[in-house]
Order: C-alpha cells, then sequence, then structure tokens
C-alpha cells in the first residue's frame, strides 16, 4: 500500500492533491512544529488577474508549537472569514463553477474547528470527497509512531505502522530521503513530478500554481479529475543517483 505523509496546508495547489490521489492512505503530519513562513495557513488566489495571497488570522503563532497546537484566532478568524468570502464572491462571481465551489469552501471555512491544523486537513479531506477520490486520511497524532530521531526516521515509523509498500513524496523532497533506508524496511520511495499544467482562468495570462480554491472555481470534477493524473512518479533507487 502506497502511503504519504505530509503537514496539512489549506486549500493547496493541485500538486498536493496529486499527492493525495497517487496513494492509498494520506497520513497528515499534524503533530510537528509549526512552520511561520510555510503554507500551512495560507494560499494564492486571484483578484484582479493578480496573484493575491490569503493568510488565515492564528492565535501566538510560534513555531516551537506543533501545528495541531496552534489555534485560529477566536477574534479575527470571523472577521477574517467574512471579509475572504466577499473577495471571493467579487474575483469569482462569473467563473462557470463559482456556485458549487464557493459553497464548499463556505462549508470548509465554517465548520466548528480551533486549530489550524483541523481546518486545513479538513480543507483537504472535503475538496478529495467532493472530487471522489478514495484515499484513506489518518493523522500522525493519532499514531503511535516513534517520535525520535530525524524526518527521515520519523516518516520510516509511519511506514512501517501502516505497513506501507511504498512511500510517495513531492519531487521537492528528493534530497530529504536515503533509498537505502527505505530499501532496508522493504519500502519503496518514490517521488511525485507534476506535470506543466493548465486551466482556463479568467486571467488575460495564466497563474500556475494557485490554491485549488481557483481551479474549482473553473473546472468541473472531471475536468480537475484530469488535471490530477497528470502526473510522473519516479522511483530513486540510489543517493548517488540524480533524479
Amino acid at each position: 500500500m502506497p502511503i504519504a505523509v505530509m503537514q496539512p496546508y489549506i486549500f493547496p495547489y493541485l500538486g498536493y492533491y496529486q499527492l493525495v490521489a497517487s496513494v492509498n492512505r494520506f497520513v497528515f503530519f499534524n503533530d510537528v512544529n509549526f512552520i511561520k513562513k510555510g503554507w500551512i495557513h495560507r494560499n494564492t488566489i486571484a483578484v484582479q488577474q493578480k496573484p493575491y495571497r490569503f493568510t488565515v488570522p492564528l492565535q501566538q503563532v510560534s513555531q516551537n508549537k506543533t501545528i495541531q497546537d496552534t489555534q485560529l484566532h477566536p477574534v479575527e478568524y470571523p472577521r477574517w472569514r467574512k471579509k475572504f468570502l466577499t473577495t471571493l464572491n467579487q474575483a469569482y462571481k462569473e467563473s462557470p463553477f463559482f456556485s458549487e465551489a464557493y459553497a464548499l469552501v463556505s462549508n470548509i471555512l465554517s465548520a466548528e474547528v480551533d486549530s489550524i491544523a483541523d481546518l486545513a486537513a479538513n480543507s483537504v479531506v472535503t475538496v478529495s470527497e467532493y472530487l471522489g477520490l478514495n484515499t484513506q486520511f489518518a493523522y500522525s497524532s493519532n499514531l503511535p509512531y516513534d517520535r525520535n530521531g530525524n524526518g527521515q526516521d520519523k516518516i520510516l515509523s509511519i511506514c512501517r505502522l501502516q505497513q506501507a509498500s511504498a512511500y510517495v513524496n513531492p519531487i521537492g523532497g528528493k534530497e530529504l530521503y536515503q533509498p537505502e533506508a527505505f530499501r532496508q524496511n522493504n519500502v519503496q520511495l518514490r517521488f511525485l513530478q507534476s506535470a506543466d499544467t493548465t486551466y482556463s482562468q479568467s486571467n488575460l495570462d495564466f497563474i500556475p500554481n494557485l490554491s485549488i480554491i481557483d481551479i474549482l472555481m473553473h473546472c468541473s470534477v472531471s475536468q480537475i479529475n484530469e488535471l490530477l493524473i497528470q502526473y510522473e512518479l519516479i522511483t530513486k533507487t540510489s543517493i548517488h543517483e540524480p533524479i
């Protein structure tokens, strides 16, 4: 059974969902440290044909806290949610799948959750269900994996618990893992390389790597599922072997 392990990101870009679609089980790495400048609580949409960065307001952000212990701001988050939904309405109301996508995003942002880990994970799970993906989801905080050691040790521990036959990681992390360590654990190490994909946007010039929200606004479920398979899985058999 191939698995993937990733931090939960809020409405991530297409490549994240390709990773979800490429495995049987996807583990949200929600009990590792929060990354302030990462994509856990922010992403990008298009407003007036330009990239627009949105950031979910959080309370007492610290890289010494885990993602699951990082809370939504109790006062600023409801205000931000209302403003963000208004921004979506103004930016995408003429998009072909606005009604379905807006309702989906609104429901996710209105769910009764307290942490960014839960909100971000819900954004991935709910969109995946909308797209008809059959991937099973799990949370590292619920697993008795070995929390000592480095990142690779933790991933291998999760792989053993999940009885994984393969571990799939985005291509950007190819230098983080040693193939021999995975081979010794009978786990095939694979890297997902997304193809250069485009779809019909409302922008004059195509803006790549936007949040899945932009794709939901412009594409049908069947069109998005076609985008989800536009990737290649690469196997790196040796640490010295270039990709």
